[in-house]
């Protein structure tokens, strides 16, 4: 009989089930009964991945849990790694060169840092972002609260000023705001309020 695709697993009919004290054990019904149940296991998802879905599987408005943050494509991600809740904020105060984990990141200049400082925008070939042309693109996002400058600097790539198509590092003044956003795999392109 197995799961009857409600998620309900039914026994056998009788006789097969349920037994009768006192009756012999007939073969043809124990077979029938140990058949059903390894029916109903081949239908089941294992915890260690031997059996994975072969349908879609809705949740019945409850939620997955424990689940850890997604670090690679094909991964569904956790509630604080959404970009719709909130930004992802690092506060550096001290120079300092992207990893592959800041991509959708925003970093602060804090106000308490009173010293010029350059964060890096790496190279394709040391930390490989995905772009724009693979139909998405990294953004990384840039905020001074520092009195003093904030560098925006390229390695070995190519930044271009969306303001003006000049290519190069960037100055982004005290209180200001700039999104980078990689286009293809060695071209950025970034915008902002107080970058030059």
């Amino acid at each position: 009989m197995a799961f009857n695709g409600s998620g309900a697993f039914l026994p056998q009919d009788p006789p097969a089930y349920p037994a009768i004290p006192g009756e012999d054990i007939i073969a043809d019904y124990f077979n029938a009964i140990i058949d059903d149940i390894i029916s109903g296991f081949s239908n089941c998802i294992t915890r260690d991945k031997q059996s994975p879905p072969t349908a879609n599987l809705p949740m019945g408005n409850f939620k997955h849990t424990g689940a850890a943050p997604a670090t690679a494509a094909g991964e569904y991600i956790t509630y604080d790694q959404s970009p719709d809740l909130y930004f992802k904020l690092a506060s550096k105060s001290a120079n300092y060169t992207l990893v592959s984990a800041d991509a959708g990141w925003m970093f602060l200049h804090p106000e308490s840092d009173a010293n010029d400082r350059t964060f890096t925008i790496p190279s394709n070939a040391s930390v490989p972002f995905v772009s724009g042309d693979t139909g998405k693109a990294t953004t990384v996002s840039f905020v001074n609260f520092s009195p003093n400058d904030l560098t925006l600097a390229i390695n070995t790539d190519t930044l271009y000023f969306a303001a003006d198509g000049t290519t190069g590092s960037r100055i982004l003044a005290p209180k200001g705001v700039a999104t980078a956003i990689k286009i293809t795999a060695t071209k950025w392109l970034i915008n902002g309020t107080g970058l030059s």
